[in-house]
């Protein structure tokens, strides 16, 4: 090795020892702990070099380290730096040793930017001291009510704009910074300089205070880049030469500024703009500003009013569009406030809207936009912490002060992660410490401007929660499926969203979402539900639901389909089948149902002496037997084990297929209708479509001609055309049929499987029924006829509980027919336009506590004599409710008694392992079906 390289050796060894011994043993030395793994050269700011980290990350990464310690050492490049966690040492650097801290650190070189090392705060000494005075006399109470006048009327520009969006396209939605940016861009131009700022225009205009912020402020990566290197890594900026403002936009502040302060200086009119203030300013000083001076305050009025405010508000908006109990709560502060001053934003009545200054607070105090705080010591110093550290800070030491870190330490905030604006109540405000709070800085270098982005602040969030609907909204729509993308994903089925989107808003009475692009509602009150389904229910007369009259000619004739005169004259004869009189008749028929069931059973347990059922087989075949001979008059063998085309079992079987391929295609037939009309699925299978036809152009035209009456509901509907003189058109009447068979079978079959499986979990409740059942038949020489079904009424206990808690159909829709303003107890008001679907949440609201007591028990008492009358029936909507209530709901419980009575007078429900407890539902399909099915074992008592 050569001499010259051992000497260039020794030097750079000689260099490092030197850092080591010299600067990077500073806080060593002073016994002040400090982060590892510091660098020659760059200190501890490597990850902010290399863009792995920002200032802020660092930051609360120091701070979460070094949980005990009130000071943490680092290294600013090879310059000692201090960072304090305790507020008491926040307190001696802000207020009480200010003398000492008087300069921030942040620098910007005024030969790149002039006009920006001139905003109070990078100035210091007397021109920091001049531009604070002007800006405290033009930020004073008496001129923040001047400006206030300004902002009042950008608030109506809003408002407007807001409108017009609306109007367009009934739907918007809207990035909230982007949004709200208009609003402080145009508050800038108007209360700042006062000309147009052009902002509430959606084309491109290069005068426009939104596109030049926007061209300050980008966010791309590289940009975020520069802005670093320009505060952080200073000795970089020193080659890179890197500008915050453009060219061009320097040049239009310095142009503007220009004209308008010597029309000022010329007019008499006064104006309520900043302008105007410092004109005053200028007049009671008696020397003219200079130009450059007032083009900086200019910059810095919209540097400081249009950026943070609009981040601030964006973040508020985002807070109260998670915590809707807290947005109502607002919301009817704006509204109670505003109705005191004629509906006017005031300066006055903004400041009585004392708890929007607590959300204001708990979001800034949540979401810090400045994160850290930085000032320089210009005076030696010594601080002593609370825990014994002691630190003699230098001349040119930069102190940073974490305020991310501070709002949301435990140690000075209880439950910090919470959004709670009620922290900052009168009662227990008092407990908190100021120097762990720091939004606009505190001390003599607070933001003067802060009472300015406040009043800007309030008025924007008045206008935006007090004019619009509020109704708040299921976050994350997408275009064109709006809320629906895990329906269409499959993912979760419709009432699994509702369910969510229910619980996730549980203080609203209402909850707009999208189904595809057209607005649906989501009513939650009970008093909304009556609204919609009874009191106003000429605005609500059509179900969401609906059904390809050329896909499915039959199902789109049933009554939860039709609409109209169709849906009047269909209501109308099943009224007429379905009357107490007429029931009395169908009885008898589901009576000799009954026989059928009793021999299938006895001939299965006496084979095997236990048996195992699924138990919505097993009951479908007893409500497929009911729907052939009560309904058509035919035989229905369904109580054959051997497969028979002509089994209306099997054809349940067929149309109500529980498989992941047919639970898609019910999902997408009612609730993506618009995929429907290029898939073409049909509900009911074209051969037994043509089945029912067949059947019943058979069976209605043998009963014409016969003279014996037969007890069913084809008789019901002979009888019926006599009385109207008129003969039903065969279409018709097969959709009845098929209506019947769809009603009948499938929800009837449904609801007697989970009434079984709830009596085999409750076995003394099983016990008291079947002892109710045995004292009614005794009285009726053992015959279930409609009276002895009638007396028993534990069993009607029994399938309400059941019902309460297995919903069905876990959602009722229904569509606005007609423009209704609906208003709830809670304060929301809504315009429900013609078109929009109205959703009840059935399975939320049998299950809410907040109208239940113990809602997931299954308690039969609740519904007896003495605790039924405080039940609120728009809670409990197993058949529907109003108008549109299931008509054939009494047939339906005829047939669900009187198959639980045959089953329990001789038969034991035991329960099975197979299926657990609580049901686990799937996924997919219209109505909720058990994974796996309902098991059960039968066993002869």
């Amino acid at each position: 090795m050569s001499n010259s390289t051992t000497r260039n050796c020794d030097a750079r060894y000689t260099l490092l020892r030197l850092l080591e011994t010299k600067i990077y043993s500073y806080w060593d030395r002073q016994g002040i702990p400090q982060p590892s793994y510091s660098l020659p050269i760059v200190g501890h700011l490597l990850p902010l070099l290399l863009l792995q980290k920002n200032m802020r990350q660092l930051a609360v990464s120091w701070y979460d380290s070094y949980k005990t310690s009130s000071m943490i050492g680092f290294y600013d490049g090879t310059s000692p730096a201090l960072l304090i966690r305790d507020p008491e040492l926040v307190k001696t650097v802000l207020q009480t040793n200010f003398s000492n801290f008087s300069e921030n650190s942040v620098k910007v070189d005024k030969n790149l930017d002039p006009l920006l090392a001139k905003h109070p705060f990078v100035t210091k000494g007397e021109e920091w001291l001049i531009g604070r005075k002007r800006l405290t006399y033009a930020f004073s109470s008496m001129r923040l009510k001047i400006l206030s006048e300004t902002v009042r009327k950008v608030c109506k520009k809003f408002d407007d704009y807001l409108h017009k969006k609306i109007e367009e396209d009934q739907r918007v939605e809207f990035e909230t910074k982007d949004l709200l940016s208009r609003f402080t861009g145009e508050v800038v131009a108007n209360a700042g300089i006062g000309i147009e700022g052009f902002c509430f225009e959606d084309n491109y205009n290069p005068q426009s205070f939104h596109e030049k912020g926007k061209k300050i402020f980008k966010t791309t990566w590289f940009q975020g880049a520069l802005q670093s290197i320009m505060f952080f890594l200073p000795f970089l900026n020193n080659y890179l030469k890197i500008r915050l403002i453009p060219k061009d936009i320097d040049h239009f502040f310095r142009t503007i500024v220009r004209q308008v302060i010597e029309k000022r200086r010329e007019e008499t009119e006064k104006r309520n703009d900043f302008f105007q203030l410092m004109a005053d300013l200028e007049k009671s000083e008696g020397q003219k500003f200079d130009e450059e001076s007032l083009a900086a305050h200019a910059l810095a009025f919209f540097v400081d009013g249009y950026e943070t405010s609009a981040v601030t508000l964006s973040f508020i908006c985002f807070d109260l569009s998670v915590h809707y109990d807290i947005q109502e709560k607002l919301r009817n502060e704006i509204k109670d406030v505003l109705a005191k001053h004629q509906g006017e934003i005031t300066y006055d009545s903004l400041k009585e809207m004392t708890y929007l200054d607590q959300v204001i607070n708990e979001s800034q105090r949540l979401n810090a936009i400045g994160n850290i705080m930085r000032r320089m010591c210009t005076n030696k110093i010594q601080l002593k912490g609370n825990d014994g550290l002691t630190c003699t800070v230098e001349p040119g030491t930069k102190v940073i002060i974490s305020t991310h870190s501070l709002q949301r330490d435990p140690k000075y905030w209880t439950n910090p992660e919470a959004f709670d604006p009620d922290r900052w109540n009168e009662e227990r405000k008092g407990s908190i410490n100021k120097y762990c709070f720091l939004p606009f800085g505190e001390g003599p270098r607070i933001c003067v401007g802060l009472r300015m982005a406040l009043l800007q602040i309030k008025a924007a969030i008045v206008t935006l929660y007090w004019d619009r609907q509020g109704i708040p909204e299921v976050p994350y729509s997408l275009p064109i499926v709006g809320h629906l993308l895990p329906l269409l994903l499959m993912q979760k089925n419709i009432s699994q969203l509702v369910r969510s989107w229910y619980n996730r808003h549980k203080n609203a009475s209402m909850v707009g979402y999208y189904d595809g692009m057209v607005p649906g509602l989501l009513v939650r009150d009970p008093e909304l539900v009556k609204m919609v389904v009874q009191t106003s229910f000429s605005s609500f007369h059509e179900n969401a639901m609906k059904v390809d009259k050329d896909i499915d000619p039959l199902v789109a004739k049933n009554p939860f389909f039709t609409k109209g005169d169709e849906w009047l004259i269909g209501r109308k004869r099943l009224t007429y089948a379905f009357s107490s009189m007429r029931l009395k008749i169908l009885s008898e028929t589901v009576r000799k149902v009954c026989k059928k069931f009793d021999d299938y059973l006895y001939k299965k347990i006496k084979e095997d002496q236990r048996v195992e059922f699924e138990a919505k087989d097993l009951f479908s075949r007893f409500t497929g037997e009911v729907v052939a001979n009560a309904g058509i008059g035919i035989e229905g063998f369904c109580f054959e084990d051997n497969y028979n085309p002509q089994s209306f079992h099997e054809m349940g079987k067929k149309i109500f297929r529980t498989t992941w391929f047919h639970g898609t295609l019910q999902s997408i037939m009612f609730f993506l209708p618009f995929l429907n009309n290029y898939l073409k699925i049909r509900l009911i299978p074209e051969d037994i479509d043509h089945f029912f036809r067949t059947v019943v152009k058979q069976v209605i035209e043998k009963r014409r001609e016969e003279t014996e009456k037969r007890n069913d509901f084809f008789q019901l509907m002979v009888d019926l055309e006599k009385s109207e003189s008129q003969k039903f058109d065969q279409e018709s009447l097969a959709a009845h049929a098929i209506s019947f068979f769809g009603d009948g079978y499938e929800t009837s079959s449904a609801t007697l499987s989970f009434i079984c499986f709830e009596l085999s979990v409750h076995c003394e409740i099983q016990e008291k029924v079947r002892k109710e059942v045995r004292d009614v038949l005794a009285k009726h020489q053992g015959e279930i006829t409609y009276d002895s079904l009638k007396e028993m009424t534990y069993l009607d206990q029994v399938i309400s509980e059941s019902q309460r808690l297995n919903t069905l159909l876990d959602i009722m829709g229904r569509l606005c027919t007609d423009k209704i303003e609906l208003k709830a107890n809670d304060g929301l008001t809504c315009q429900v336009e013609q078109g929009t679907k109205i959703i009840i949440p059935v399975r939320s609201l049998q299950r809410d506590p907040k109208y239940w007591t113990n809602p997931e028990a299954f308690d039969p008492d609740r519904w007896n004599e003495e605790r039924k009358g405080s039940i609120n029936k728009y809670c409990f909507l197993p058949f529907g409710e109003g108008p549109r209530i299931c008509v054939g709901l009494r047939m339906a419980l005829l047939q669900v008694k009187a198959a639980i009575a045959t089953l329990l007078m001789k038969y034991r429900i035991e329960r099975n392992p197979r299926t657990t407890y609580p049901v686990k539902i799937g996924v997919l399909g219209v109505l909720s079906t058990p994974i796996d099915g309902l098991w059960v074992y039968l066993k002869r008592l």
